[in-house]
């Protein structure tokens, strides 16, 4: 049965929970359907709190009420990472202007060349058949 759940595991695909929200902009506290639906990272300014709601207004002046949980004042991951890499690019570009040298090449570099004569194949096994072996002991509860 273990090896049925390994095998299930090594073989299913990745997935990660995405970080994108989406928070109703209310006219009053706890009252009806929101007025619209701000996405994550929508920039408000903080008026005022109420019963687990705070008061905001958006960047074209309109007012409503957002629940309090929904908002923080980092940026969302997704936002924060696009300005790392706007920034990483503008100091790449910086960096070429003040020394070509570093410019990136035009064709990526070869792999330095194994030494001839050395037995990878062999070394491969080994390392599989050590890895299997640990994983056979763990799953037949041998140490």
């Amino acid at each position: 049965m273990a090896w049925l759940l390994l095998a299930w595991s090594v073989a299913a695909p990745a997935a990660y929970v995405t970080d994108r929200l989406a928070a109703g902009l209310y006219a009053q506290p706890r009252e009806g359907r929101p007025l619209r639906v701000l996405p994550s990272g929508t920039p408000v300014e903080r008026l005022g709190r109420k019963d687990g709601f705070c008061r905001v207004r958006t960047g074209s002046g309109e007012t409503g009420w957002i629940r309090c949980r929904y908002l923080s004042e980092d940026k969302p991951a997704r936002q924060a990472l696009l300005q790392c890499l706007a920034e990483k690019a503008e100091l790449r570009r910086e960096a070429e202007k003040r020394c070509p040298a570093t410019a990136p090449a035009e064709t990526p570099a070869s792999p330095p060349s194994a030494p001839s004569g050395f037995p990878w194949n062999a070394l491969l096994a080994l390392g599989a058949g050590l890895a299997l072996g640990g994983l056979g002991g763990l799953l037949l509860g041998r140490r």
